[in-house]
């Protein structure tokens, strides 16, 4: 009887295909079989619930005794912010994770983003161990670490990028990719979930055999930018690694959600932009919910992984982009019709949905889509923002027509992004519930 159903819903999307507004080209598309990706561990001896699951991470702090570096995050075109102490280290962490069929690999870097053809070169320098389809770049945000997409230089028409520094984190990030690809052990994976700030906390836990932690992975929707003046830093992030590391032993990987127009859980007093002591209260914050997710957590007993990716292409109508462009300050990405192609994703693993969005997504398209998936009875659902790429700001586009967020709507490529990724994905939704219910 489900294939019966799923054949006609099939029919029914094929008939309805003409009609939408983003045209999806999914369903001829041939899925990409990485099975000539072997781990390093034989497959065929995975058990039923279990998966093969490596992390690592590299520091990817800039020596600024070296040279000059300007910080993101603030003052879109302008900034006068320069490093000048390490308050703490910054890293690229990883986490690579294998079914026996098919692997996918997770790194968050505690940088404000980056452009994609930096992060196409990342992917392509490894290849050889994960197509580029399955690997997953994300960025925490932080507004404390290097810019690295040229947009927080010293004057407008200056980039801040640097690029002994980018061709360093590349290169930490390749090694941390191959390492965590190389350090598969047998893991079981849990999914457990809690509420801060009336908002959703997400947490994926992998153990080994002995129930040791190798890696968590939690999803959060904030801006890490608590500090303003010239520390390199995670920010809250900072004490929230800290304590994971030390109570857990593994490597904890964070990914940010659907955070634009969001803060810090507990914002400075008015005025003390510098208050490592609210960083710290911030961090304790997450850490307590974190833990108290973990003590509900739910063992996943099919943890198959599943990876669709949609390529689309966004108008850039931005005048400020379109200048920094003209001068060569960010990168031209834009094609004859003066659009650029970008990608979302939908990735699930057992009962878990991940959906990646490349930028900073109001949190309404967040609920949107996470009201999506619980239609469709998904209980773990992770909204994953700024991974393999940074667009800015992501608005509906009745929201921009009614200018409800008037600084995003300065620091966006424009009024349809915002439609296209959510149609997209719920298009990969779609797609992913047809094909599991055919073969059920």
């Amino acid at each position: 009887m489900k294939r019966i159903i799923g054949f006609f819903m099939i029919l029914f999307c094929f008939g309805c295909a003409k009609e939408m507004a983003i045209k999806n080209d999914f369903f001829n598309r041939p899925e990409f079989n990485p099975n000539h990706y072997d781990p390093p561990i034989l497959s065929g001896r995975l058990g039923n619930n279990e998966v093969l699951a490596g992390a690592a991470k590299e520091k990817i702090t800039p020596d600024i005794k070296a040279n000059r570096f300007y910080l993101a995050g603030y003052g879109f075109g302008i900034n006068f912010r320069v490093a000048e102490d390490i308050h703490d280290d910054i890293w690229v962490r990883c986490l690579s994770i294998h079914d026996g069929q098919n692997g996918l690999v997770f790194a968050s870097f505690d940088l404000i983003g980056m452009g994609r053809g930096d992060i196409n070169e990342i992917k392509k320098s490894v290849a050889d161990i994960i197509p580029p389809s399955h690997l997953f770049l994300a960025f925490t945000h932080t507004h404390a670490a290097p810019d690295t997409m040229g947009l927080w230089g010293p004057i407008f028409f200056i980039s801040g990028k640097d690029n002994n520094y980018i061709a360093s984190v590349k290169k930490r990030a390749a090694s941390c990719i191959r390492s965590s690809w190389d350090n598969f052990k047998k893991a079981k994976i849990s999914f457990g979930s809690e509420i801060l700030n009336n908002a959703p906390l997400e947490i994926m836990s992998l153990d080994d055999a002995g129930g040791k932690n190798i890696a968590l992975l939690f999803n959060y929707a904030m801006h890490p930018n608590l500090i303003y003046g010239n520390y390199v830093s995670a920010d809250i992030l900072w004490p929230v690694y800290e304590r994971l590391e030390k109570e857990l032993g593994g490597t904890p990987v964070f990914i940010n959600g659907a955070q634009g127009g969001v803060g810090a859980i507990v914002n400075h007093h008015e005025g003390n932009r510098n208050d490592w002591g609210t960083v710290e209260i911030n961090g304790q914050l997450l850490s307590e919910k974190i833990f108290s997710a973990l003590k509900n957590k739910e063992e996943e007993k099919n943890p198959e992984i599943v990876v669709r990716q949609k390529l689309i292409k966004v108008p850039m109508e931005d005048w400020k982009f379109k200048m920094m462009i003209f001068l060569g300050v960010i990168e031209e990405r834009r094609d004859n019709e003066g659009k650029i192609e970008t990608e979302v994703n939908s990735i699930r693993i057992g009962q878990a949905v991940f959906l990646t969005i490349p930028g900073e997504a109001m949190p309404n398209i967040g609920q949107a889509l996470r009201q999506v998936l619980a239609i469709h009875k998904v209980k773990r659902r992770f909204i994953l923002g700024l991974v393999n790429d940074e667009l800015g700001y992501i608005i509906f586009k009745n929201d921009w027509q009614a200018k409800k967020y008037p600084y995003q709507m300065r620091v966006s490529v424009g009024p349809e992004i915002g439609d296209i990724v959510y149609d997209s994905l719920q298009g990969l939704i779609l797609k992913d519930l047809i094909l599991k219910n055919l073969r059920e």
